[in-house]
C-alpha cells in the first residue's frame, strides 16, 4: 500500500467585516488541501483580538468593554425592585 501524502496546514490572516457595525476584525484561518475534494478545506477559524479602524490600514488590539461598577449596581437594584432575577421574564 502506498502511503498517503500529508499536506501542510496553511494559516491565513483575513480581514472580516462585521455587517452590523461595519468594523473590520482580523481572523486567523487554518486550511489544509484535501485531494479527495480537490480544494483547500477550512479546519478552524478564530478572531485574533485585532481590528482595523475606519480609514486606517494598521491593526489595533481590541478587547470587550468592561462594565462600570455603578452600572452593574444600578442594574441589580432595578431587578430587585421589579422582583426579577433577570434570567427569566416575570409571569403576571
Amino acid at each position: 500500500m502506498a502511503a498517503r501524502k500529508e499536506f501542510p496546514v496553511k494559516v491565513r490572516r483575513v480581514a472580516v467585516t462585521n455587517k452590523k457595525t461595519g468594523v473590520k476584525y482580523i481572523e486567523e484561518r487554518r486550511y489544509q488541501y484535501d485531494p479527495a475534494k480537490g480544494y483547500n478545506v477550512l479546519l478552524s477559524s478564530r478572531r485574533t483580538g485585532e481590528k482595523i479602524l475606519e480609514g486606517e490600514t494598521v491593526t489595533t488590539r481590541c478587547r470587550p468593554n468592561l462594565k462600570t461598577v455603578e452600572s452593574t449596581l444600578s442594574q441589580i437594584r432595578r431587578r430587585r425592585a421589579r422582583g426579577t432575577s433577570g434570567l427569566w421574564p416575570s409571569s403576571p
